[in-house]
């Protein structure tokens, strides 16, 4: 009997130590469940923190090449601006130049025709002093005639 007492408290202490065991491995396979979960855990916030590294980068990217683009734009149509003043100085010299030269034919042609003015009177003064002189000197002629009579 006490040889059966023995091998029941043995298959006790048995069962015993195998449901300690059980409990022991399923105790390791839920912190290996857990630390397995935390590794995944960690791998997936990497994983995302990559992700969203990422996308600001190209977004920093988007945003500096629509900046450079916009500063481009802005200088393109600042020398536009630039070549457009130029180009309207420039007609407005030549127009300038243009008057100009008009007012200064205009002047020339007012100082021709006065200058002709002067000569046609000089010339009409001359032919009326020719005129007067022959005058008097037919006159004179019909004196002499008049007084030998």
């Amino acid at each position: 009997m006490t040889a059966t007492i023995f091998l029941v408290d043995n298959s006790f202490l048995i069962l015993v130590l195998i449901l300690v065991l059980i409990l022991v491995l399923i105790l390791v396979l839920i912190l290996v469940l857990i630390l397995v979960l935390i590794l995944v855990l960690i791998l997936v916030l990497i994983l995302v923190l990559i992700l969203v590294l990422i996308l600001v980068l190209i977004l920093v990217l988007i945003l500096v090449l629509i900046l450079v683009l916009i500063l481009v734009l802005i200088l393109v149509l600042i020398l536009v601006l630039i070549l457009v003043l130029i180009l309207v100085l420039i007609l407005v010299l030549i127009l300038v130049l243009i008057l100009v030269l008009i007012l200064v034919l205009i002047l020339v042609l007012i100082l021709v025709l006065i200058l002709v003015l002067i000569l046609v009177l000089i010339l009409v003064l001359i032919l009326v002093l020719i005129l007067v002189l022959i005058l008097v000197l037919i006159l004179v002629l019909i004196l002499v005639l008049l007084k030998s009579v």
